[in-house]
């Protein structure tokens, strides 16, 4: 089959599903590759694998889960959102809550959300804020806690924070560059590290990382520092950068502002 007729076969199941869920009408998009994710069907696939709890089936597999602090900036390549001002921010959630994927209901939470951030982060300049709000934290947090509910084996949480040597400064950590950290290959993703030894150094304690947790079911030992397991009590998390260190849920009381993600 021609890839165009695939996706022509793709966009219209996308269309039919956003109809038949009224997807719009919730302030959402039928996104034609979404289509095609594992969905529950209560014979094949059982159960979401977090949702609403854990799956018995991992209950004794050790789980580390990763997010990044500037998930969805366009900051280097748009300069309207580099130039964000916090103020800025506040009113384009106001006016525009789908700006960068957030759904309806943040426009009436624009002036909470955008205090709770700016005071767990004053040092965050506008574009940068944008970034760190958002649902892929939440979404880590969710499933970090029914991992630990669930007992059996442990959750480790870390928070990707590197800053890229590139755009001015205005390029942030956001997912699809981060993984080349972990499989030691930033001399190969320059177009997201800038390569070299800065990168590589930080390449090299995270891929020991992830060996030692293939080997033995726990991190710590590949060079970074002391990375306790996580608990819903204390969010510990493993912020990953040039100097990592472990802070303690520092964005807690800002995720409160934020509507509940299953809503997004």
């Amino acid at each position: 089959m021609p890839w165009q007729q695939f996706y022509d076969i793709a966009k219209r199941a996308a269309k039919k599903l956003s109809d038949d869920e009224h997807l719009l009408d919730k302030g959402l998009e039928a996104n034609p590759l979404k289509i095609f994710e594992p969905h529950p069907d209560g014979e094949l696939i059982l159960q979401n694998p977090f949702e609403p709890e854990a799956c018995p089936l991992g209950k004794d597999i050790p789980l580390i889960v990763v997010t990044s602090t500037g998930e969805d900036s366009e900051a280097y390549r748009d300069p309207e959102e580099a130039a964000l001002t916090v103020e800025g921010v506040r009113e384009l959630l106001k006016k525009n809550p789908q700006k960068r994927r957030l759904s309806k209901a943040w426009g009436d939470r624009a002036d909470a959300i955008v205090d709770a951030y700016s005071k767990a982060f004053p040092d965050l300049k506008g574009f940068q804020l944008m970034a760190m709000i958002g649902w892929h934290r939440q979404r880590s947090i969710a499933v970090c806690d029914a991992k630990y509910r669930q007992g059996g084996a442990p959750v480790w949480n870390a928070w990707f924070n590197w800053q890229a040597p590139l755009h001015d400064g205005f390029q942030t950590s956001f997912h699809p560059g981060y993984p080349c950290f972990w499989f030691y290959n930033t001399d190969l993703m320059y177009t997201f590290t800038g390569g070299g030894p800065r990168p590589r150094a930080l390449a090299h304690k995270i891929s020991m990382s992830l060996v030692q947790f293939m080997k033995t079911g726990n991190p710590n030992g590949g060079g970074l520092p002391n990375w306790p397991k996580y608990t819903t009590e204390k969010g510990e998390v493993m912020v990953l950068s040039d100097n990592s260190k472990v802070e303690y849920d520092p964005d807690r009381e800002a995720r409160k502002t934020l509507p509940d993600y299953i809503d997004n």
